[in-house]
């Protein structure tokens, strides 16, 4: 927070944590993929690094929304994001169901699978659609004339 409201780098900060986010998920997937036997130890990196690194996303997805729809009240499109949000875990978790194999021990393998190519999906896209992107910080240029 406190290098996000020093620089206001705000889309640059969402692409690099997502990216680092997906890595780590990839990195957590290999992982529960090539090895036979997961131990807590080899799937705890991943995890931390995932946490930190969604940790810094999600404040800085809904600073960057903020910023962008300055005229739009604050609470109107983080509350957009909030439902879209669910929305996406909800149809996430029915599918994951969905594809649920009922043979242990690989039961959740082809959700995982199912999770992966959907979190590669969405680092193609934030790198395809959001780093091109340009938009004035309207809300911040309105702070600065104030």
């Amino acid at each position: 927070a406190p290098l996000l409201d020093s620089f206001h780098k705000y889309k640059e900060f969402y692409v690099g944590s997502f990216l680092l986010s997906c890595g780590a998920f990839v990195w957590f997937c290999l992982i529960t993929f090539l090895n036979k036997k997961v131990t807590e130890i080899m799937i705890i990196p991943p995890l931390v690094l995932l946490g930190c690194s969604a940790f810094v996303l999600l404040p800085t997805a809904l600073e960057l929304s903020v910023e962008v729809s300055y005229p739009v009240a604050p609470a109107t499109s983080v509350g957009f994001l909030w439902m879209m949000g669910q929305i996406v875990g909800i149809i996430s978790l029915f599918t994951c169901q969905s594809l649920r194999d009922p043979h242990p021990p690989h039961s959740m393998q082809n959700a995982l699978w199912f999770l992966l190519a959907f979190v590669g999906f969405g680092g193609l896209l934030s790198l395809l659609l959001l780093y091109p992107f340009t938009a004035k910080y309207h809300r911040l240029s309105a702070e600065q004339i104030d």
